[in-house]
């Protein structure tokens, strides 16, 4: 046998592509794929170790692509539309918008307020229609619950502001 037929025999076993595979022995890599593998000297119960990265499950790259989609696209401009939604609340609690614009600015900012949470809403169900239930599919179920952690962050932010708001609009009708 060669160290090839070895190499293959490890793809079938362990699905580690022979390119990808890097076998140690005694400290060193064993090189030469048409070696034969007495020229090796192994002795009997010595071990060898594999090194490389198994094929990526299809399942998994799908799914870590529309978590990244989600990441890259969708809570960045979540985080952008809460800071604005954030400041422009601020800036009528603290009295900067006159009195006659104030209700218009209510009305635009529960508009606004609601299709934030619309958006995060569908995100979250996009990501919760990904089938990840195999243990393989491990490192992209814990990618989903952060950036399921990060909706609900944003959720609560926004409802916080939201009460922040009409609180001040309580004070403001008592004032008159």
């Amino acid at each position: 046998l060669k160290l090839i037929d070895l190499k293959n025999h490890i793809d079938k076993k362990f699905d580690i592509p022979v390119s990808n595979q890097r076998l140690i022995c005694r400290g060193r890599t064993l090189v030469g794929d048409e070696m034969l593998l007495n020229s090796f000297n192994f002795k009997p119960g010595e071990k060898i170790m594999i090194m490389g990265n198994r094929r990526d499950d299809p399942r998994l790259v799908h799914s870590m692509n529309v978590l990244h989609e989600i990441e890259k696209h969708s809570i960045a401009g979540f985080s952008k539309k809460l800071r604005e939604f954030t400041d422009e609340v601020d800036g009528i609690a603290k009295g900067y918008l006159p009195d006659n614009l104030v209700d218009q600015a209510v009305d635009k900012l529960t508009h606004k307020s609601l299709f934030l949470n619309e958006e995060c809403m569908k995100a979250m169900e996009k990501m919760d229609a990904l089938s990840l239930g195999d243990a393989k599919l491990e490192s992209a179920r814990l990618k989903r619950k952060s950036l399921i952690n990060q909706i609900q962050n944003i959720l609560q932010s926004t409802d916080y502001q939201m009460q922040n708001l009409h609180e001040f609009l309580e004070r403001r009708q008592e004032e008159k």
